[in-house]
């Protein structure tokens, strides 16, 4: 359905995959961090747990961003616009 020229569930499905893609940034730099920090790399074993933190964060914006897409796209279930192309 488009609203405004944008086909919310094409926008949703995007939406899902960058926040699947953000948590396994953040999986990935806590391993590295694992990895690093016993050989004796404390300052990357740090800037990796600091950056998983990060992506951390960012999963939980986007997750919030799929829920208020999933809002407006209820919004206006009933009126469907075909976008001429």
């Amino acid at each position: 359905m488009c609203r405004n020229g944008v086909n919310l569930t094409q926008f949703k499905i995007s939406i899902h995959q960058l926040q699947q893609f953000s948590e396994t940034l953040s999986e990935s730099l806590k391993e590295w961090e694992k990895i690093l920090k016993p050989l004796g790399f404390e300052n990357l074993a740090h800037e990796a747990a600091e950056a998983a933190n990060m992506a951390g964060k960012t999963s939980e914006r986007i997750k919030s961003l799929l829920e208020k897409a999933s809002e407006a796209e209820a919004e206006n279930s009933g009126d469907i616009t075909i976008t001429p192309l």
